[in-house]
């Protein structure tokens, strides 16, 4: 998902939803990847050793 569907889905601000993902990214629980049809756009998902 995109940061903007997982607000849409949480019902909170994207800025919020960004933050959150930073900070579970930096502790290895997300990871952000390149969405490979659009380049800007980043893909969240649940890291694989999780």
């Amino acid at each position: 998902m995109t940061v903007n569907e997982l607000a849409d889905r949480l019902q909170i601000a994207p800025t919020a939803v960004s933050l959150l993902v930073g900070d579970l990214s930096r502790k290895g629980i997300l990871e952000r990847r390149g969405d490979e049809a659009d380049r800007r756009r980043r893909i969240i998902g649940i890291a694989a050793d999780q």
